[in-house]
Parts: C-alpha cells; structure tokens; sequence
C-alpha cells in the first residue's frame, strides 16, 4: 500500500536523525533493546495453548514481527524500523525488555478483517493490530498505547476471568485504558527529547487528550523545578504519570468511548454483590510485584485502583444502592473474603 510505503520511509529518515535515549530518571540508562535472529520464525511457532490461536499466527507470520525478532521481509521491517524508533526511550525500552521471551507480535492491519479498523491488542493472540495512519504522530501514539496493553496482559493487569460482575469488568478497563493512554503520552514526551515531536503534537492538539498532556507536563516540569539540578526524578516522573491517568478520569469523552465499546457485554453480566471497596482490593491484587519507585512505569497504586473502581460505580450503580449499599472511598480497603 502507498500509505505503508510512505510512513516506512518517514521512519527510516527519522532513525537516522534522532539523538542519544533519553533518560527517565537519575539512575543508569537500561541497555538499548536488541532484537535476535531466528532460524524459524516466530509467529510460526507459538504456543498460546490452543491450535488455531497458533494456526492463525502461523498463516500471518509474514506480516507480523514478533517482539525479539529481526526483520526477514519489508512488511515486517516497517515495524522494526518502528521498534527501532520507540525504543529511543528509556519508557519503550524498558516494555521491550519486559516482553522479551513473549510471543507478542505487532501485525499490519490487514491481517484482520473489521467493520471498523483501529489499533487494538487481541489479547488471545497476544497480537497487536495496528493500521497505518495517516498522521505519523497519532500512529506513534497508538503503536505505544497498544504496546503497554501487551504488557499489561503479561503482567497479569487484564483478567481472562470470564465471569465478571459490571462493576469490576468496567473499573478494569477505565484502569488499563487510562493506563495505556498515561504511557502513550509518557512516551511521546520522551520521543520529543530526542528529536521526534510529532507523537506529541498530536496529543496537546487533541481535545481529548490535551488535558492528559498538559497535567503530564506540568507536574513533571513542577517537579523538577525543585531539584537543584534542574532535572526530574524516577518519583517527578510517577508523580507526572499519576497526574496524566488521573486526568482521563476527568476527560468525560474517554469514559464514554469505553463504556460505549462495553454497552453490549455488560448487558450479560450481573451487579457487583460487594462493595467498592472489596473491588479495589480484588482489582489491587493484580498490581502486586509491579509496584517499584525504581521506574517511571510502575507509578500505579492503590489510589490509581480506587479511581478506576470508583468511576465504574459511579457510572454503573448497583441496584443495592438505593438501599444504602454505599461505594467505598479511596482509603483503605478489606480483602477478598
């Protein structure tokens, strides 16, 4: 396709233009990411535990790129010219780390046939679907928010429990989608410290994510005004990434695009029978082991957790509402009985 020729070569030129990764904190710079090369590959043989998830990996091998994988084709180098880019940043590069030894691939849009075509993460496939947009910046951005909805998958943040109540199936998905729109603009905002701008020009020009943006910057820039060497922290930077997720809760248009996409599965799913509070500490668990002041990335909490279970009550109210059964705070809250 023109479209894929044309942004291939805007990343080639970009590669070559950029400057040394930048630094998230004030610790050691991680080694830069390096992809290997595999007699077989990848997306050939994976083991996803059932065939034809496997199968269809197999028949659309050519037109994905596995996490580790160098390139064997011109439609799979388009996206290790793109790894090549993203991992410029300590944020990307990092989640590349993370996923290494994965079977997760990013694959052309082509390889999925939708009524409405848009970067999503199939998670049964651990396939990433991203199609080729037309403005640069805003394919940047999705390439990153996809990538960190991978990650999340693999670090147990998505849950493949089938039986769920609304409440708790919606705080999930306020929780990882503010998550990974957080990241996008993390990661964008280090892709202009070294010389790519456009991820997030589109992001302070969007009227749905400029306010995200804006509180990213402002608290990072806020922070780091107070050390005495003028630079962020490991602790500005999860204090910025906190202030960006806390703000899509504040950008009406962002809940009601996933509470739209959910209208038809919730109608199958009962209330939550517990309070918010039992929800957070059950939604909470899954976030143990990936809670670090080492790195920028891991900024989520207990606070984070509250916010997205507290939205989806606030949204979805149980009918045991209106008889004084209250949502929870965002203090403390009891286990799982």
């Amino acid at each position: 396709m023109r479209a894929a020729a044309t942004a291939t070569a805007s990343l080639a030129m970009l590669l070559g233009t950029i400057g040394e990764p930048a630094r998230a904190d004030d610790g050691q710079a991680l080694a830069p990411f390096l992809p290997q090369h595999f007699a077989v590959d990848r997306d050939a043989v994976t083991t996803l535990g059932d065939f034809s998830l496997d199968d269809w990996r197999m028949r659309r091998a050519e037109h994905c790129l596995q996490v580790d994988e160098l390139p064997t084709n011109g439609g799979e180098n388009f996206f290790h010219q793109l790894r090549g880019l993203l991992t410029q940043t300590p944020l990307a590069n990092q989640l590349y780390h993370d996923l290494s030894g994965s079977d997760v691939t990013v694959c052309h849009g082509n390889v999925v046939a939708m009524a409405e075509l848009r970067p999503v993460y199939m998670a049964s496939y651990d396939a990433i679907i991203l199609p080729v947009a037309r403005d640069v910046g805003k394919f940047f951005v999705s390439a990153s928010e996809e990538l960190r909805h991978a990650w999340q998958d693999q670090h147990g943040m998505i849950s493949n429990d089938t039986v769920q109540n609304r409440q708790a199936y919606m705080a999930e998905t306020f929780m990882v989608e503010a998550d990974g729109a957080t990241f996008a603009i993390a990661t964008a905002y280090q892709l202009r410290e070294v010389g790519e701008a456009r991820a997030w020009d589109y992001l302070v020009q969007n009227p749905t994510y400029s306010q995200m943006a804006n509180a990213f910057e402002r608290t990072l820039t806020e922070g780091a005004a107070a050390n005495a060497d003028g630079a962020p922290t490991t602790a500005n930077w999860q204090d910025a990434m906190r202030a960006s997720y806390a703000a899509w809760f504040e950008t009406e248009t962002l809940e009601d695009i996933y509470t739209d996409r959910a209208t038809v599965l919730l109608a199958d799913m009962a209330h939550a029978d517990r309070n918010a509070a039992y929800e957070i500490a059950v939604l909470g668990e899954r976030l143990e082991g990936l809670q670090t002041a080492t790195r920028p990335d891991t900024y989520l909490g207990e606070e984070q957790v509250a916010i997205a279970v507290n939205a989806a009550f606030d949204r979805f109210p149980p009918p045991a509402l209106q008889q004084g059964f209250r949502p929870a705070a965002t203090g403390p809250a009891s286990g799982p009985e």
